[in-house]
């Protein structure tokens, strides 16, 4: 959630204490169209709109 202005929200996730594996993907809820950067060290980066908030999904990533 963004109260303030339009921003960009950096998260690490611990991969590991979630249970994921090195390889995810991120994926806004609102836009599944819209696939994020999820570096093997968790780190992603969220553009937030002013007074809006992003729901984002991370799981596995499918392997080939």
């Amino acid at each position: 959630v963004n109260w303030g202005e339009k921003a960009d929200a950096d998260v690490r996730l611990d991969l590991k204490k979630l249970g994921l594996p090195a390889t995810c993907k991120a994926t806004d809820a609102e836009k599944p169209e819209t696939q994020m950067a999820l570096g093997g060290d968790g780190k992603l980066t969220v553009p937030v709109e002013r007074h809006d908030f992003r729901l984002i999904i991370v799981e596995a990533a499918e392997t080939k």
